[in-house]
């Protein structure tokens, strides 16, 4: 969910009698202009933020400055690291999981086993909607 003229709109009939100050609105898309990367930021998030910045702006508590084009840059190349890093986590961990799985199998001598069930499974749906795989 992003920054729009509806919600520029509703945010001014609610809060401001009709008029929202031009500078809010430069500093709310500014910030809220953009999807983040790692998914859509969800309504229930958006909102909370967006209504903590107005009553923060309406309290006289918001910087309102706005971001150069390199802390935006900045910002992103920041969140894609997160996103690279919790990546190569989430791989470390599934590597390391794959091994565990690789040498038990080994151990209780079911590697004949374990090759039929990958050449002969197939996806399956549980009552919840999850796949996993079945003979």
């Amino acid at each position: 969910m992003v920054m729009n003229n509806e919600i520029k709109e509703y945010l001014a009939d609610r809060y401001f009698s009709g008029l929202i100050p031009g500078n809010l609105v430069r500093y709310l898309y500014d910030r809220y202009g953009e999807e983040p990367l790692e998914g859509c930021m969800s309504p229930q998030l958006f909102w909370s933020y967006i209504t903590h910045d107005v009553n923060a702006y309406i309290n006289g508590d918001l910087d309102i400055s706005l971001r150069t084009p390199l802390q935006k840059l900045l910002e992103r190349y920041d969140e894609l690291e997160g996103i690279t890093c919790s990546f190569a986590a989430d791989i470390k961990s599934l590597e390391e999981e794959n091994a565990y799985l690789r040498d038990f199998i080994h151990y209780i001598h079911n590697e004949e086993l374990y090759e039929k069930f990958r050449k002969e499974a197939h996806l399956e749906q549980d009552e919840m909607g999850f796949d996993f795989y079945t003979m």
